[in-house]
């Protein structure tokens, strides 16, 4: 999920993005002095781990490498292609079937 701000709560005022707990927060204030504190939910973007905007090979090292715990993604549910809530060689399976279409 990823909030937006309506343009009647104010003008908003010097947004900072940044990561606690391994989430993704971005701290905006508006010009009638409130501050808001939203978690930005990064899902959306599933298959292309590396953010290169190609879905290959390399991004199914990622999910195998985040299998056997050889590297840390910080964002587990797009790992999880299949939705079962487990990230495993079925997730594998289906970024091979979305390279291969």
């Amino acid at each position: 999920i990823i909030y937006t701000i309506s343009t009647t709560l104010g003008l908003n005022l010097n947004p900072t993005l940044f990561t606690i707990n391994q989430k993704n927060k971005l701290l905006v204030g508006n010009s009638k002095g409130g501050a808001y504190l939203l978690e930005l939910d990064l899902c959306s973007v599933i298959g292309d781990f590396n953010y290169d905007s190609i879905i290959n090979v390399v991004d199914i090292v990622y999910i195998i490498n985040n299998i056997f715990n050889q590297e840390v993604y910080h964002s587990d549910c797009a790992l999880d292609l299949n939705s079962d809530n487990e990230i495993n060689v079925l997730d594998v399976l289906v970024l091979v079937d979305v390279i291969l279409m």
